[in-house]
């Protein structure tokens, strides 16, 4: 399945207004733990369709490209979508301060792999929200890690519905 990539102007759509605070440089040195800051405010489905991509590239100035493997095509067609784009682009300029341009593809098959979440240093995880206000309100610290631990991915095959509720009973 042969697709191009959607890139739009920003420069020829209007943005909602956002208010710019907390401006941040989106660097690729901050790119994970800011995308998870993106992806919280856009908050539920949305978030979670663009959490399948992984993290995406920063490819020019103000240029940002989400890839999505080609098994996540229904999420690609949501994500391509103009309100979709336009909630990223406000979003990014809410932190930024700065327009964005912004690109989604779908990889082709041979180019796409399983999507392997990254394991974020202790300096990354810190930068997310709810390890920095950990730290600095509660003095938290990071003392171990467990294996296979990824803040920001979700975990697939939990329901509440699933749950045992005596798991929560003490003895």
């Amino acid at each position: 399945m042969a697709s191009t990539p959607l890139a739009i102007d920003i420069a020829s759509t209007s943005l909602p207004s956002a208010k710019v605070s907390n401006v941040q440089e989106l660097t690729a040195d901050n790119l994970a733990a800011e995308w998870e800051h993106l992806l919280g405010n856009l908050g539920g489905l949305r978030g979670e369709q663009l959490r399948l991509a992984g993290l995406p590239a920063i490819i020019g100035p103000k240029t940002l490209v989400i890839r999505f493997p080609d098994c996540y095509t229904a999420a690609y067609d949501v994500c391509r979508e103009e309100s979709c784009l336009e909630q990223i682009r406000a979003s990014l300029m809410q932190r930024t301060g700065s327009e964005w341009q912004v690109c989604v593809e779908l990889l082709p098959s041979s180019a796409a792999g399983p999507v392997q979440p990254r394991r974020l240093s202790t300096q990354e995880l810190l930068q997310l929200p709810l390890f920095r206000t950990a730290a600095e309100k509660l003095g938290a610290e990071l003392i171990q890690l467990d294996p296979g631990f990824f803040p920001g991915t979700a975990h697939r095959g939990f329901s509440p519905a699933s749950a045992d509720p005596r798991d929560d009973e003490e003895d």
